[in-house]
Parts: structure tokens; C-alpha cells; sequence
């Protein structure tokens, strides 16, 4: 019935099929079809079926097709179909997968909205409903994702996403910026976030640029391949999204990243190799031992609980008045060895050598000065100390420990030793 109705046309199994004439009525705006139950019914209107979608027909559910203008159904119950205006009030569906679950849907307002319809995990909306929030309850999984696919692999952002949406983590609340206009699957969800210390790693064929605000959205329980970065990372700290930043691992992760429920957020990191220390202390007082994991830019201290380390990727020695702390900032920071304090008294006038054992050479450390000059050299280093006219002193400064002195020479005015872990002074007589 209705103003339309006249110029409607009805198929029924897919044959166009007249009304039937015996029931018309006086007026002409009302047609009858007897049709049997579970028979394909479409109703064709180039005035009322213009949108695409899902539209409720007395009750019943028909999708329809905006090209052709038809409505599909199967015939379930008795009807009355009244096509008067355009009907644009599509009805659309959201589909909960795994074990998220229906909260509730909100307008953008907060103003919460009934379904139209409940089939399982599947619920109907129309378009009138303005739905744009859609709480969930995440199950296992550490987020949830709204896509317009059934299924869910991977999803990249960076800045705001228009087309995807996610839930933040444990917010559960799913925030669209505009009201559904399609067909939404809700599905399980694991956020990857990364730490501005892994910039430049591939991931899901991306390079990661913290400058600009990214994430990464992921199926749970899956693997994904991960690239390192042009910066000679050792790997990637992996940690739980929400929790203090890392600055140390025993483990870190290359190649592949395997991911189970939980939000996590990856950071860069590199392997230090320790020589003569069993382990060091970050400046936060972190311990990291031989062979795990510091965070890129941690701060190794330089003499925590008195014993002190020196870098020595480029060298064996620091000439410096106090330790230094070594910012682990790159590949070639990643040498700690122990070191002794040589100590040159002001006005020793000594000169201070070390055996470069690559080249069989002495190289000078230091001239010969008035002023006290110190400098951390490395456990197993040769060193040699000359005096131009007196014998050279050589006394740790515990004045108890012992010297492993090498070789005593002209007269005693050069002496070649080994370092150990004794701090030593080296005077003239």
C-alpha cells in the first residue's frame, strides 16, 4: 500500500508477478500478493529502495540494492509493506568477534541506544540511532578494533585515523568520529606501541618515527616480522604498554615479534659486553650483568659502589679528572670494561705510556706536566711510566696492594707494569 505502491513491482522467485486482482480495492493504492512461505521476494520502487543497506519491512529485514532500487527478503509472515517516501532509514549491523563483547552504544551525546534487532553476537542499528561510541567489554584481549572487514590481521596509524577505529587499552570504549554509516566488525585486539629509542625499525612496512604520534594495532596470539633499524640496535625491549619505562632486559627480540593478549610497547636496545666486572649499575641503580639488554640513551655510572668502568670500544684509557658516565647511545658504546685510577702527582714530571698490542708500539698517554693528571685505564692493560732524570714510584693507593710490575729499566726510571683492580700513583723520586 501506499502512494508508491502503484508503480512497485514485486518478483517472487525471481519472476516479476502481478498482484492479485480479485483483492483490489476501490481506491487503487492497495495491492495483494499471496505468496508462500520462504519464496525470494524482491520489491523494486525507483522511489522509496534509493539507499543501500538493511531496512526493516514490517518487521522483516530486506537488503536493499540502491542500483537496481529492489528490496530482497524472504517471505516469513504475513505483511503489510507501506512504500510512501524514500525510505532512508538503513538499517546496519555490528558484529562482535572472539570474546569482545557488547557493552553498550552511545550517541554522541552519551545518549545510550537499544538495538533494533539481537541475532547472537550480530546487532542492528538504523541510521536515525547516530550511534558513535560503542563500549565493549575487551575479554582476554588487551583492545578492541572497529574495522569494515570480517576479518582482522593488522592496522597502522598515524596521526588521526578515519576510516578504523581502537580502543586506547583498557578504556574499552570505542570512539568513532562520525556516526555508523556501514557495517562494523568489533574484533580482539593487541596495541604496539613504540618507544622513541626503536625509531627507524620496520614494522607492518612501516618505519617507525615516533616524531610524528603512531601505533600499530594487531591481531592476538600472532607473529609478525620486525626489522632493525639502520642505527645497529641488538634488538627490542619488549614491555607491557602501561607499565614505568624499561631500562634494562635480560632478553631482547630480533627478526620476529610474536604477540599474545597483553598491549605492549617494543624499545630499542643494545648488548653490553663486560670485561673484568661481573655487572654495572645504570644511574638509576638498575643492574645490568655480561650480555643483557640496556634501553638506548640509559646512563651507565661510571664508579657505582666505588668501582669504576670506562667505555672501551675506541680505547682502553679515559683521561679524565672524575669517571664518566657512558651514555649507551649507539653500537659502538656497548664495551664496559673495568679500569684502575692512575694518579700523577703534581710536579712527578712522569710520562705515561700504553702498549698498542695490535702494532707492537708504545703510544703516550701523557707528557710529562706539572699539574696532577689522572686517567681510568682498563683491567690487563700494559702501561709504562718514565722519569727523564729520577727513579720512577710506583704505590697503590690502598698502600697495601702490590704492583705487577713487568720490567724495570734504565736505572729505574721506566718501569712497564700490567693494570690490575688497584688504583696506583705514579710519582718520581
Amino acid at each position: 500500500s501506499g502512494a508508491s505502491a502503484g508503480s512497485a513491482k514485486v518478483y517472487l522467485a525471481g519472476v516479476e508477478t502481478p498482484y492479485d486482482k480479485s483483492l483490489a480495492t476501490a481506491t487503487g493504492t492497495s495491492y495483494t500478493w499471496n505468496i508462500a512461505k520462504d519464496t525470494a521476494v524482491m520489491i523494486e520502487s525507483s522511489t522509496v529502495f534509493t539507499t543501500a543497506g538493511t531496512v526493516l519491512l514490517d518487521g522483516v529485514e530486506a537488503s536493499v540494492n540502491a542500483t537496481t532500487h529492489r528490496a530482497s527478503f524472504t517471505m516469513g509472515k504475513s505483511m503489510n509493506v507501506e512504500l510512501g517516501a524514500a525510505v532512508a532509514d538503513v538499517m546496519y549491523t555490528v558484529t562482535f568477534t572472539g570474546d569482545v563483547t557488547l557493552d553498550a552504544f552511545e550517541t554522541v551525546g552519551g545518549d545510550e541506544v537499544e538495538a533494533t534487532k539481537v541475532e547472537g553476537n550480530t546487532y542492528y542499528l538504523k541510521a536515525s540511532d547516530n550511534v558513535w561510541v560503542i563500549k565493549v567489554n575487551l575479554g582476554s584481549s588487551g583492545a578492541a578494533v572497529a574495522t569494515s572487514s570480517n576479518t582482522f590481521t593488522s592496522a597502522y596509524y598515524t596521526g588521526v585515523a578515519t576510516t578504523e577505529f581502537w580502543t586506547p587499552g583498557k578504556e574499552e570504549t570505542i570512539t568513532l568520529t562520525s556516526a555508523i554509516s556501514g557495517n562494523v566488525y568489533v574484533h580482539p585486539a593487541v596495541v604496539v606501541d613504540f618507544d622513541t629509542s626503536a625509531n627507524g625499525v620496520m614494522f607492518l612496512g612501516n618505519q617507525v618515527n615516533q616524531t610524528n604520534w603512531e601505533t600499530f594495532v594487531v591481531a592476538p596470539n600472532s607473529t609478525y616480522a620486525i626489522g632493525s633499524d639502520a642505527d645497529d640496535l641488538a634488538g627490542l625491549i619488549v614491555a607491557d604498554r602501561d607499565a614505568s619505562a624499561p631500562e634494562t632486559s635480560a632478553a631482547a627480540i630480533g627478526g620476529t615479534l610474536t604477540v599474545g593478549t597483553d598491549n605492549i610497547k617494543l624499545y630499542g636496545a643494545y648488548k653490553l659486553h663486560l670485561h673484568d666486572v661481573a655487572s654495572v649499575k645504570t644511574a638509576n641503580s638498575n643492574v645490568v650483568r655480561d650480555g643483557e639488554y640496556v634501553v638506548k640513551g640509559t646512563t651507565i655510572d661510571a664508579d657505582a659502589d666505588g668501582v669504576n668502568v670506562i667505555c672501551v670500544n675506541d680505547g682502553s684509557y679515559l683521561k679524565n679528572a672524575t669517571p664518566t658516565d657512558i651514555v649507551v647511545n649507539s653500537g659502538n658504546k656497548d664495551q664496559i670494561a673495568r679500569a684502575a685510577k692512575m694518579t700523577m702527582t703534581d710536579g712527578s714530571g712522569v710520562k705515561l705510556s700504553i702498549l698498542d698490542q695490535k702494532n707492537n708500539i708504545w703510544d703516550e698517554i701523557t707528557t710529562e706536566a706539572g699539574a696532577e693528571v689522572v686517567v681510568y685505564v682498563a683491567i690487563g692493560t700494559h702501561l709504562m711510566v718514565e722519569d727523564a732524570d729520577s727513579t720512577v714510584v710506583i704505590t697503590a693507593t690502598d698502600g697495601t696492594s702490590s704492583v705487577p710490575v713487568l720490567d724495570v729499566a734504565n736505572n729505574g726510571k721506566r718501569v712497564t707494569f700490567t693494570v690490575t683492580a688497584v688504583d696506583l700513583t705514579l710519582n718520581d723520586a
